[in-house]
C-alpha cells in the first residue's frame, strides 16, 4: 500500500470525527465547565501545573472537595494551558475536545492495524468510533476532556503493547493514568498478561502501577492513595452496591450498543426493588455479557488477539466507574463509556469481518453508521449553551433535580441582568416555575444530595425575593436555615428581605421599627460572612444596611466607624456602584474627613467619565479639594 493510501487510512477517521462534531465548536461553557474553568482562577494560570501533581483534582477547584478521590494532573495542566493560550475562549476549548476525539479515532485505527487488520477495515473501525452515538456527551462537554485524554494515551499504549512491547507502552499508560483513573484496570490486565506469558518486561508494568500509587499517596497524603474515599454517600448495603455495579455495567454496554435516550443526568432510583424490570434487565444483560466476553476471551481463533483486546478494553474500561464509593449523584454518565467504547467498536468490527453474508453486512453497516450519526448529533446539539442544556434536562430527566435548579439559577441571572421590567418579571417567573418543579421530586424514591436540595430551596427563595414576594421568600430562607444551620446563602437572603422591609418602614417614617429591622438585617449579613467570609454580596448588603442605620441613628451611632470600614470594603468590591460611592462620601463628610473622599471620587471619575452624574462628582471633588 502506498504512503498516500496509508495517510488516508488515518485521515478519514480524523475527518469523520471533526465533521461529526464541528457544530460543537461554537458552544459555550456549561454546567461544570463554569465551576472548573470560568469561575476557577486556579485553572486560569500555569502556576497550577506543578501543584496539580501533588494535589487531588477537585481540591484545585474547591478546598471543600477533599473527599473526592480523583487525581488528574495532566488534565488540569491541559485546562490551564488552554485557558492561558485562548484567554478563556470556550470555542478554543471545544476545538481541543474535537481534536482529541479525532486523535482517539486515529489511535484506534493504528491499534487495529497493529492487530493485523486490513487498512480498509481498520479505517472503518476508526470511523465508526468517530461517529459513535455514545460519545456525544464526552466530546460536547469540555469537562469531559480527561476521558478523551485518558483514552488517547491508553489506545497508544495498547498499540505498542500488542506489537513492539517496548518502553513506549508503559509510558503512554502512565500518561493515561495521570489524566483519569479509567485506564487503571487495563494497565493491571497488561501486567497480568505479561506475568502469565512470562515476559521479561512484566516489571515495567509493576513499576508503573507502583509509581502511580506513590504519587497518589503524596497527593492525597493518605496511605490508601485516595482510592477509598467516598464521593457521595448513597447509604447502600454491600449487596445493593454489587447489584448497582452490575446494573451500571449493563447500562453502559446497552448504551454503547443502542445509544438512544440521551440525557445529561441519570438519577439513582431508590427503594425500587432488585427484581424491578429497570433493574433486573441491565443486571441480567451484564451477567450474560460477562459470560459471553469470557468465552470469547478464552476461545482460540485467527482473531483471538483482536477479541482479547476488544473484550479487555470494553469491560475493564468501565471497571473503575463501577466502584460505588466513587459514585456521584448521577452514577450513570454517558461519558464514562468513552474508553470502553473502543473495545466495543473492535468487537463489532470483528463480528462484521466474520459475518458470512457480505451483502447483508453492508446494509447493516450502513444502518449502524446512519443510526450513530443521528444519535451523535441529537445527543450533542443540546450542549451548546446552558439554556438549551438545562431546558433539555428538565424535559428528558424530570426526576433529576440539577436540571431544574440550574435552569432556575440561569433565569435568575438573566433577570438580574435585564434592564427591562417586563423581561425581568418574565425571567423571574420562569425561575420560580423551575424551582417549583423540584417539589415534585420524591426524595424517598430519587437520590438527591443535600447540596441539591439546599440549592433548590435557596434558589426558590431568591426567585420569590426578586419577584417581590418578600414574606414567602423569607419563610423559605428561614426554613433552610432551620434545616441546614450552615447556610450562608440563606442568611444573605434573610438580610436582603429584612433590609427591604426596613426600607419600607423608613419610607413610612417608622424609624424605630426600621432601626430594629436594619439591625436584624446586619446581623443576618454578618452571620453569612462568618460562615462564608468571601461572600461579596453579603458585604454589599451589610454596607448598605449599615449606612441606612446610620441615617437613622446619626453620627453618634456606636456603629459609625464600622459603617465606614464596611463601606470602604464594599466600594472595592463594586467600584462601579454609584450608590456605594455616595454612601462612603456622605460618611466621610459627616465625620469631617472630607479629604478621604478625594481619592475615591477621582478614581470613579477616571474609571467612568461618561457616567450621568460625573459633573456632580466633579463639583464635589472641587469643593472637597479646596477645603
Amino acid at each position: 500500500m502506498s504512503t498516500h493510501q496509508r495517510i488516508w487510512t488515518l485521515l478519514i477517521p480524523a475527518l469523520a470525527a471533526i465533521l461529526m462534531y464541528s457544530h460543537v465548536f461554537s458552544a459555550d461553557f456549561v454546567y461544570d465547565d463554569r465551576t472548573l474553568l470560568e469561575l476557577n482562577p486556579n485553572f486560569q494560570s500555569l502556576e497550577v501545573v506543578p501543584r496539580a501533581f501533588v494535589t487531588p483534582y477537585w481540591e484545585l477547584v474547591n478546598d471543600d472537595a477533599n473527599a473526592v478521590g480523583f487525581y488528574r494532573p495532566l488534565a488540569a495542566s491541559l485546562f490551564a494551558t488552554t485557558w492561558v493560550i485562548s484567554d478563556g475562549n470556550p470555542h478554543f476549548f471545544h476545538l481541543i475536545s474535537i481534536l482529541l476525539h479525532a486523535a482517539c479515532a486515529v489511535a484506534l485505527t493504528m491499534l487495529c492495524i497493529a492487530l493485523g487488520w486490513k487498512r480498509t477495515v481498520a479505517c472503518a473501525a476508526g470511523s465508526l468510533f468517530a461517529i459513535l452515538g455514545a460519545h456525544a456527551e464526552a466530546v460536547s462537554w469540555i469537562s469531559s476532556q480527561p476521558d478523551l485524554l485518558a483514552t488517547l494515551f491508553t489506545l497508544l499504549g495498547l498499540r505498542y503493547f500488542v506489537v513492539e512491547r517496548d518502553i513506549r507502552a508503559p509510558l503512554f499508560f502512565l500518561l493515561a493514568l495521570l489524566c483519569k483513573e479509567s485506564a487503571i484496570a487495563i494497565v493491571a490486565l497488561c501486567l497480568f498478561t505479561t506475568i502469565v506469558q512470562m515476559r521479561t518486561v512484566w516489571w515495567r508494568y509493576f513499576l508503573l502501577l507502583a509509581v502511580y500509587y506513590a504519587v497518589r499517596v503524596v497527593a492525597f497524603n493518605d496511605d490508601g492513595a485516595g482510592f477509598g474515599r467516598v464521593n457521595t454517600n448513597h447509604y447502600l448495603s454491600q449487596f445493593e452496591q454489587i447489584c448497582l455495579s452490575f446494573k451500571l455495567l449493563g447500562q453502559h454496554l446497552g448504551f454503547m450498543a443502542v445509544p438512544m435516550g440521551h440525557s445529561p443526568f441519570h438519577p439513582l432510583m431508590l427503594n425500587q426493588g432488585l427484581l424491578a424490570p429497570h433493574n433486573l434487565l441491565p443486571i441480567f444483560g451484564a451477567v450474560i455479557a460477562m459470560i459471553t466476553g469470557l468465552m470469547l476471551y478464552l476461545r482460540r481463533s485467527p482473531y483471538t488477539p483482536s477479541v482479547k483486546v476488544g473484550v479487555g478494553v470494553m469491560f475493564l474500561g468501565i471497571a473503575p466507574v463501577l466502584n460505588t464509593f466513587a459514585l456521584g449523584q448521577y452514577p450513570f454518565a454517558e461519558r464514562f463509556s468513552y474508553l470502553a467504547s473502543a473495545g466495543f467498536v473492535i468487537l463489532v468490527c470483528v463480528a462484521f469481518i466474520q459475518f458470512p453474508y457480505r451483502g447483508i453486512s453492508y446494509v447493516l453497516a450502513a444502518l449502524l453508521f446512519v443510526g450513530n450519526i443521528y444519535s451523535s448529533y441529537s445527543g450533542s446539539v443540546n450542549w451548546r449553551n446552558e439554556a438549551d442544556l438545562f431546558r433539555w434536562a428538565q424535559r428528558v430527566s424530570p426526576n433529576a433535580m440539577t436540571g431544574h435548579v440550574e435552569f432556575g439559577r440561569l433565569m435568575l441571572e438573566k433577570a438580574q441582568a435585564s434592564s427591562d421590567a417586563e423581561r425581568r418579571a418574565a425571567y423571574a417567573e420562569l425561575a420560580i416555575e423551575a424551582f417549583n418543579r423540584t417539589d415534585d421530586i420524591d426524595v424517598d424514591k430519587v437520590f438527591c444530595t443535600s447540596i441539591e436540595r439546599y440549592k433548590a430551596n435557596v434558589g426558590k427563595a431568591d426567585a420569590l425575593f426578586f419577584s417581590g414576594d418578600i414574606p414567602n421568600a423569607k419563610k423559605i430562607y428561614q426554613m433552610t436555615i432551620d434545616n441546614y444551620g450552615e447556610a450562608p446563602e440563606a442568611f444573605l437572603g434573610i438580610g436582603n428581605c429584612t433590609s427591604q422591609e426596613a426600607f419600607g418602614y423608613w419610607r413610612d417614617s417608622k424609624n424605630v421599627v426600621a432601626k430594629n429591622y436594619y439591625s436584624a438585617a446586619i446581623h443576618a449579613f454578618s452571620t453569612a460572612l462568618e460562615q462564608k467570609p468571601n461572600m461579596e454580596s453579603a458585604v454589599l448588603g451589610k454596607a448598605k444596611a449599615m449606612v441606612q442605620l446610620i441615617n437613622i441613628e446619626g453620627t453618634t451611632s456606636p456603629r459609625f466607624s464600622e459603617a465606614v470600614t464596611i463601606s470602604e470594603q464594599a466600594l472595592q468590591i463594586a467600584p462601579h456602584d454609584f450608590s456605594l460611592l455616595l454612601n462612603l462620601i456622605a460618611l466621610y463628610d459627616a465625620s469631617n474627613r472630607r479629604g478621604k473622599a478625594i481619592a475615591p471620587l477621582r478614581a470613579f471619575i477616571a474609571a467612568y467619565p461618561k457616567h450621568p452624574e460625573t459633573e456632580v462628582l466633579k463639583q464635589l471633588l472641587h469643593e472637597f479639594s479646596s477645603r
